[in-house]
């Protein structure tokens, strides 16, 4: 009986706590269900025996009371309590009901809505603290009531008969009082009443506040979606005043103010949207007239209007380069032999160099023989191959995907080193399209602080480019310390280029080099490769010029680490140049600007195998040229989409200048454009947006207002900025090879005899003009790469001196046409350009401290030693090698078979001849 007064107990308790939930219960359902479960257990008192069902209990034990005594008062007892526990689940149902519904006929809704609820919170918690304190204070009533008899606690009745035999209860006594239950259930009932009571003066408290309860009680179920709460209403401003019923109407509750609600203008993210196919199969089949050459290449050769220089030849030897593969050492580490003349070691200073007296870069715009090729081949656009590359090779990544090289062919040293391309080489590209009738010009154009000036790396490309095409003497000739030639004996012609078309551009390349023993046109391209801690530390050239390489191969202080940040920052600027400039390779000079350490050449073929993956052939196909390359493919695939990029933009404004930027992120499926004007009145043509300051690197537009009298608190003028209209244009594509729809790097791996179609679409953003601003925001600052302070150097006052000091070009008219934010076409320090180097550059620092002092002790110890320069496959005059020594065969004949004369000899002969040892 003890388990039965617990459970009921639970029951009683669970009862109270869903009667405290529900407010919308009348006080007489338990009333009723009492009564008429309470006549329904008089009819039942005569039986014999009666179940009690416990409910809660797991163990749904019954027990039988055989004495007549207990029988009734056992009766008694159980019906009570089941009474109890079935009027309490009712209750339960109900509440549970009443939930349900009020959630439908939108009670609480209104209540949660309306102003009323908002004023009654102090009230309902008072009344709740109240009915818990009273529900509480009611069952200890009901379980300290002295009519009960509750036994005190021992051993389970489990444990009783588990130790003594089972045996009929004795009639007699029952365990738990009956007649005295009921004035306790009597007296939680009229408790409960009152609670109830009081509940319903709650809810009319709530429906007096607001007359949507009562209205919405009466309509009773409703159908469809209803009103709609979030509308904004009749605003102009769309600017919420306060907060909304659930009919749509605006309360008396003031809301926070808040913006313009996330309603798009148009119901497409684009304004414009064109798309169309490049097909190979139908663009192999069309005629070409660019001759032999087009199956690889599918620019055609135009003859220059006027007069070029001859195209330059390497000198001292260098092009024996040309034909034997791999790094070769201009003085090998072991032997310490020189492999080239010892003069090429040391490069000359950059300000002891005289810029002037050759021939500098012409930009696209300034270019009058590539405006008249334009005009006379109907040509809209023209470029360089320097304004170019760059724009190609963002539409390279837009096309593969974000393919990476390949860097198998290195040593282990980089098997965990990253195969993607470098940041540098994924920087937005910023270029200016200048309108001149009917031809847009692609200059390259960063805004904001061009320090190309300042980067020791732009001159001495200038330098050694001429430093390895013209014999020592002439190349003296082109130092400060030699006088200047005569007026009439400079040599006025342009220097060699070549032009070409495809059938929207006409493109310029420089030809710097050129050896017809090569296959194809023979020419090739110049680059001189500085190394790493030159590149990631310009400003501290000095210091880091004493950095040597070693070795062939390692992670550093090695042409492999050279030829592996070559791979992927350089290869496919480097291969767009060829071909646009229809050349075989480059040759590249490692250097560190004051030391030459070796040259290699590198062919495209290997430079579209490392960018690309390696070719193969068709099956029964002997000669290579009978099928386009897969780089000859990829070229061609990024010129078209170029040119169809190219009608879009400049369809923007019409004609006139614009400058652009163009981006393709990592990972990323477009490639955003940006598209600005160069100038623009918004006073005549109206389409300018907020008033701005700008700090553009372009000619602002101004609006000047007169100030009229008795306005403007004593200003007489204001000038405002109107802010330039901007677009968005979105690139995409997407590759299908044999009909199949493929990722980009499945693109690029095309086989040859494979069908490649490239499906691009390219779409005008519908963005307002604040997000395409905020998007170019972005992209310039991924353009923005800081300088750091040189080693001796700490203080930004200290940095600012030493940086309008530095001056490469030591020129008059050597700098380019001035921009704002540069005086006399010097860029101004800006603080925010320089940091302190980071740990990885002290690394190198330090390995270019240690460098410089092993160079300087192996220079002594030859000096002590008097040890003599040997130059092997140069002639010795002397025991010491200098310029006036003749170069001999190098056909690995033995020296017994060279005709000899007294001043002719090598240096690696073993044997002599017999006149030599008379």
């Amino acid at each position: 009986m003890r388990r039965l007064h617990l459970n009921a107990r639970s029951i009683a308790i669970g009862g109270l706590t869903y009667r405290k939930r529900a407010f919308g219960v009348s006080a007489g359902v338990l009333n009723a269900n009492s009564d008429a479960d309470s006549n329904r257990s008089q009819s039942q008192s005569q039986d014999q025996s009666q179940g009690v069902d416990l409910g809660e209990d797991d163990s749904q034990s019954r027990e039988t009371v055989n004495d007549e005594q207990g029988k009734q008062g056992g009766h008694e007892q159980g019906h009570i309590l089941e009474k109890l526990s079935r009027a309490l689940r009712s209750q339960h149902d109900l509440s549970r009901n009443h939930a349900n519904s009020s959630c439908t006929t939108e009670e609480h809704t209104d209540a949660i809505t309306t102003s009323s609820s908002f004023k009654l919170p102090p009230l309902i918690r008072e009344i709740t603290q109240q009915i818990d304190s009273a529900v509480e204070e009611t069952i200890n009533s009901c379980i300290r009531n002295p009519q009960h008899v509750i036994p005190p606690a021992g051993v389970s009745k489990r444990s009783k008969r588990e130790k003594q035999p089972r045996k009929k209860k004795a009639s007699g006594k029952a365990k738990f009082g009956g007649a005295g239950a009921r004035p306790a259930v009597e007296s939680a009932r009229a408790s409960l009443a009152g609670f109830d009571a009081k509940r319903a003066g709650v809810l009319q408290l709530l429906s007096e506040g607001s007359g949507e309860t009562n209205r919405l009680a009466k309509d009773g179920w409703t159908t469809g979606w209803g009103e709609d709460a979030l509308r904004p209403g009749e605003n102009e401003k769309y600017g919420l005043q306060g907060s909304f019923s659930g009919d749509g109407r605006q309360s008396g509750i003031k809301s926070p103010r808040r913006g313009q609600p996330p309603h798009i203008r148009h119901p497409l993210p684009y304004t414009r949207r064109v798309e169309g196919l490049f097909d190979d199969a139908r663009d192999l089949n069309a005629a070409s007239s660019s001759g032999s050459s087009s199956i690889n290449n599918i620019l055609e050769d135009i003859d220059p209007p006027s007069e070029h220089k001859p195209i330059a030849r390497l000198a001292h030897g260098l092009d024996r380069v040309l034909f034997n593969p791999g790094v070769h050492w201009l003085q090998d580490p072991r032997s310490r032999v020189y492999n080239f003349t010892p003069w090429l070691e040391r490069i000359p200073k950059v300000t002891d160099f005289a810029f002037e007296r050759v021939t500098g870069f012409i930009r696209s715009s300034q270019d009058d023989d590539l405006h008249t090729l334009a005009k006379i081949h109907s040509r809209p656009y023209v470029g360089s191959t320097s304004s170019l590359t760059g724009l190609l090779s963002h539409i390279y990544f837009l096309i593969s995907g974000g393919k990476e090289v390949d860097t198998s062919v290195l040593s282990g040293a980089f098997a965990h080193e990253p195969t993607n391309f470098t940041p540098g080489q994924r920087m937005p590209v910023s270029i200016v399209l200048r309108y001149n009738d009917g031809v847009w010009a692609v200059d390259s154009g960063k805004d904001g602080d061009d320090d190309s000036e300042k980067n020791v790396l732009t001159w001495m490309g200038t330098l050694l480019e001429k430093f390895l095409t013209v014999p020592e003497p002439e190349f003296k000739t082109l130092l400060r310390s030699s006088p200047a030639l005569a007026e009439g004996e400079e040599d006025k012609r342009r220097e060699a280029y070549r032009y070409a078309k495809s059938s929207r551009f006409l493109m310029r390349s420089q030809l710097d080099c050129v050896d017809p023993r090569l296959p194809g046109t023979g020419v090739f391209d110049v680059k001189t490769r500085a190394a790493v801690p030159i590149r990631l530390d310009l400003l501290n050239f000095e210091e880091n010029s004493g950095y040597l390489i070693r070795t062939l191969h390692g992670p550093l202080e090695s042409f492999e680490k050279e030829y592996y940040d070559l791979i992927r920052s350089a290869f496919l600027k480097y291969s767009f140049q060829a071909r646009i400039g229809n050349m075989d390779g480059v040759f590249v000079a490692y250097h560190n600007t004051a030391r030459v350490f070796g040259f290699q050449y590198v062919s495209l073929e290997e430079m579209d195998a490392r960018l690309f993956g390696q070719d193969v052939k068709p099956a029964g196909v002997v000669n290579g040229d009978s099928a386009p390359t897969r780089g000859a493919r990829i070229f061609e695939k990024c010129v078209k989409v170029l040119e169809i990029v190219m009608d879009e933009i400049v369809g923007v404004f019409g004609e006139r200048s614009v400058k652009c930027t163009f981006e393709t992120r990592e990972r990323s499926p477009k490639m955003n454009i940006w598209v600005e004007p160069v100038e623009w009145d918004a006073e005549k043509e109206g389409k300018g947006k907020n008033l701005v300051e700008l700090k553009e690197g372009e000619e602002e537009t101004k609006v000047t207002e007169q100030g009229k009298d008795g306005e403007g608190e004593g200003e007489e003028n204001r000038v405002k900025t109107e802010e330039f209209p901007i677009v968005q244009i979105d690139v995409e594509v997407q590759n299908f090879v044999a009909g199949q729809p493929v990722w980009g790097s499945k693109g690029i791996d095309v086989a040859p005899d494979e069908n490649w179609i490239l499906h691009w679409t390219i779409s005008h953003s519908s963005l307002e003009a604040s997000r395409i601003r905020a998007n170019l925001a972005s992209a310039k600052d991924r353009q923005f790469r800081a300088w750091n302070f040189p080693s001796n150097i700490s203080r930004p006052e200290e940095m600012e001196a030493w940086w309008n000091a530095l001056d490469f070009g030591k020129r008059k008219n050597a700098a380019p046409p001035s921009d704002e934010g540069e005086e006399n076409g010097v860029p101004l320090f800006n603080p925010r350009l320089f940091r302190p180097a980071s740990t990885n550059i002290e690394v190198l620092r330090q390995l270019s401290r240690d460098g410089r002092e092993e160079t300087l002790r192996a220079e002594a110890e030859e000096e002590a030693m008097g040890r003599e320069k040997i130059v092997w496959g140069l002639l010795e005059n002397g025991g010491v090698a200098n310029s006036e020594t003749k170069e001999v065969p190098e056909d690995g004949s033995s020296a017994s078979t060279i005709t000899q004369t007294s001043e002719m000899r090598t240096v690696d002969a073993v044997t002599q001849t017999s006149e030599e040892k008379e």
